[in-house]
């Protein structure tokens, strides 16, 4: 999860967090057979979507296992999310 944003002193530390998670979300999504989506997703559907695994499978302490559940929680919606589309 070492992106680009960890060098951005302007951001504050728990939005720097959430965009790693979407960005990690993206590229997993790129890399499954769900690629195919990619070019229709809409920030919208993805934030939505997003905000909802966040209320579910919320990200407390930020330990390895919570953000695994929580990554595997918020894939599996996406997925629900575009064989709905």
């Amino acid at each position: 999860m070492d992106l680009y944003l960890e060098k951005d002193e302007f951001l504050p530390e728990n939005m720097k967090f959430d965009l790693q998670l979407k960005y990690y979300a993206i590229t997993q999504i790129y890399l499954s057979p769900y690629k195919i989506y990619l070019p229709n997703l809409k920030e919208k559907l993805f934030t939505r979507t997003f905000l909802s695994a966040i209320q579910y499978c919320p990200i407390e302490t930020k330990t390895q296992k919570q953000i695994t559940d929580f990554m595997n929680y918020f894939i599996v919606c996406l997925r629900k999310e575009f064989d709905k589309q």
